[in-house]
């Protein structure tokens, strides 16, 4: 891995054959979130003969692209940019400014190499709309977040949507609700696209056949009622919500899957004394970051997604569903555009009681209702929301682009 990249030789004359757009994907960060799961689908679809990453940072990301064959490089952004965080004061996006201003002339070095710059997080697309306004290079920004102020502050949503209007190519948004906050902070309509995110379903289609208290003892899980939560430990996404409602489910535990991201240890630590202080810590199993999350999936009872700000899409809404279990999802963002018409399963965010209430109804619920809806359920996400149709709307916009 090198440390920082310089300006690429001239690309040869392609043959006809060989014409597709040679495409630069960068992201601010390395960890496996949701939008690097994504980079890491769209780098292995496009393939190493016409995509190379850059990162801002180094992480895991990095490993799990070049073991599928992807050029990976790391451009070192520095703490104050990678310091911005979420909904974080304006003083601190100021300060950020050089950082980003020096970082896209470095960028704007690079992309004489390639076709297109597709930026894949808030920050690489800063850097790369600033690397445009001076190569007036082409560049797409894929906005995995909800621009709105329940996440980020005043001048971060509205510094992004004057340099997307002036300097992007097109903006992808994984959902309606994602684009109407984009649009709502001042961001344009014009080349603005849908396209909601894609879920693989091969780990999925491999799950074990078999009831789920033998896949539950084979997991070492315990038995009885156990729902499960599945995301980043992070306050928005609402783990402290799941362990309240606990105190009102006496008997039912609950896995919480996920690791803290981007400095957010102190979540991790306060979620740990918050269900001993509440007397649940028994029954609340945290088991931190896991690559069997479709197994973990299938062998509990029922998922929950319990975000108290509004999420761009919710893959895990979709996930749970390809591994055949009932979702709980808090009533906010993307949530009713992926359920549909399945309303009853649509919960208040950040309601302990209310989510206590519907864990107690959905686990009530007769076995072979249950498995109806699910399964019907699991028919549509399977449809609207696969891998396949995600990169054929990608695939076009590159091209048009």
């Amino acid at each position: 891995m090198q440390a920082d990249l310089t300006l690429a030789p001239p690309a040869p004359a392609r043959t006809a054959l060989e014409k597709r757009p040679r495409v630069l994907l960068v992201s601010h960060a390395a960890e496996m979130g949701g939008a690097e799961q994504g980079l890491l689908d769209l780098a292995r679809h496009i393939g190493p003969s016409h995509c190379d990453v850059l990162l801002f940072a180094d992480g895991p990301l990095r490993p799990a692209l070049e073991r599928r064959g992807i050029a990976v490089r790391v451009l070192s952004a520095g703490r104050v940019l990678l310091g911005v965080r979420r909904g974080g004061a304006m003083a601190r996006a100021l300060v950020a400014v050089p950082a980003a201003l020096e970082l896209g002339t470095r960028l704007a070095r690079i992309a004489g190499a390639y076709d297109l710059i597709y930026a894949n997080s808030q920050k690489a697309a800063a850097v790369a709309l600033l690397a445009s306004a001076i190569t007036r290079h082409k560049v797409i920004w894929h906005l995995h977040d909800i621009l709105s102020a329940d996440h980020f502050g005043w001048l971060q949503r509205h510094a992004m949507a004057f340099l997307s209007k002036h300097f992007a190519r097109a903006v992808i948004v994984v959902s309606a609700a994602a684009r109407d906050a984009f649009v709502a902070s001042g961001g344009t309509q014009a080349g603005l696209h849908i396209i909601h995110n894609g879920i693989d379903p091969a780990p999925f289609k491999g799950l074990p056949d078999m009831p789920r208290e033998d896949l539950r003892q084979a997991l070492c899980l315990p038995a009885g009622p156990l729902v499960g939560l599945f995301g980043r430990i992070t306050p928005w996404k609402g783990q402290r919500v799941l362990i309240e409602a606990l105190q009102y489910l006496p008997g039912t535990h609950a896995l919480i899957v996920g690791s803290p991201m981007f400095g957010e240890d102190a979540e991790d630590a306060y979620l740990k004394k918050r269900a001993a202080d509440l007397g649940v810590d028994n029954r609340v199993h945290f088991l931190g970051y896991r690559a069997d999350t479709p197994r973990l999936m299938r062998a509990v009872d029922l998922v929950v997604h319990c975000s108290t700000a509004p999420e761009p899409f919710g893959r895990v809404i979709v996930e749970a569903l390809f591994a055949g279990t009932p979702i709980l999802a808090a009533d906010g963002g993307a949530s009713r555009e992926i359920l549909g018409t399945e309303t009853t399963w649509l919960v208040p965010p950040g309601n302990a009681p209310a989510l206590a209430a519907a864990i107690a109804r959905t686990l009530a619920t007769d076995a072979a209702t249950m498995a109806f809806q699910v399964a019907a359920m699991r028919s549509r996400v399977e449809e609207e929301f696969t891998l396949s149709r995600m990169m054929a709307g990608i695939d076009r916009l590159i091209a048009e682009a």
